[in-house]
């Protein structure tokens, strides 16, 4: 048995790869489907993986048309669960509008978040991201907001009356 399983290692790490895959691919699309959720509760516009030229934002509010005119009016809603080094890929979505980071990951390292920050890139975490005592205190950050502060502030506040005087919110 362990001689088989030696011969025909790389077939069987290829299974073990796929299946790691597919619950990855399972879990980012979960996250997705809450956000997604969250917009629709709240009537907020947007689209989802709008395709401009070879970028596909996951989302992008109010709407892809204002996205294409690289209209400031317009914002990116990346969403990753982890990040590692994949947050590098979310400046390219920029086109001069603010672009936020959705994620779940609590490992984030401190120089990573400042980063972000130099390239203008606000993260958004769970509340509890920001609590006291947690391993990186994004309460000290500035370019760190957590869900509520997005959807009620950055969305409510900043956004909303914009986008209607645009007739992009109904």
């Amino acid at each position: 048995m362990v001689q088989r399983v030696v011969r025909h290692f790389i077939p069987l790490y290829q299974v073990m790869l796929d299946a790691s895959q597919q619950r990855r691919t399972r879990v980012g699309a979960g996250f997705e489907s809450h956000i997604r959720k969250m917009l629709q509760t709240g009537n907020i516009p947007y689209e989802e993986q709008a395709v401009v030229s070879t970028r596909r934002p996951d989302f992008v509010l109010p709407n892809k048309n204002l996205y294409v005119k690289k209209s400031a009016d317009a914002l990116v809603l990346a969403a990753k669960t982890t990040l590692r080094e994949r947050w590098k890929q979310v400046p390219m979505e920029q086109r001069n509008c603010t672009v936020f980071l959705a994620t779940m990951d609590e490992k984030v390292t401190r120089s990573a978040v400042r980063e972000m920050a130099h390239l203008q890139i606000t993260l958004v975490v769970p509340e509890s991201f920001k609590s006291p005592g947690t391993i990186i205190e994004y309460a000290k950050e500035s370019n760190v907001l957590t869900f509520k502060q997005f959807f009620s502030e950055e969305i409510g506040v900043r956004r909303k009356a914009r986008w209607l005087e645009l007739s992009l919110w109904h």
